[in-house]
């Protein structure tokens, strides 16, 4: 694989993201042409495949402290009665 692209700067830094073209620029910007070439073997390799499994003894779960709540009346309605 080859390919080819341009990456624009300035003096604080890249301006701009990759382009396939030439790129206009403005007083102050620079662009450099970037020429890549990646031997076609990296593009026959199996990729690696990782599995897990993780059961409850591996599970971390928050401990959540609660507040004794003060139980609410409720009216023969069953609406709830404010004090």
């Amino acid at each position: 694989m080859k390919d080819t692209f341009y990456l624009t700067f300035d003096r604080n830094g890249v301006k701009s993201s990759l382009r396939k073209s030439p790129p206009p620029l403005r007083a102050g910007e620079y662009a450099c042409r970037i020429d890549i070439s990646v031997d076609d073997k990296y593009f026959k390799r199996v990729i690696p495949i990782a599995k897990m499994e993780l059961d409850g003894d591996y599970v971390i779960e928050p401990k959540v402290e609660l507040e004794p709540k003060i139980p609410v009346e409720e009216s023969p309605e069953g609406e709830e009665v404010k004090e």
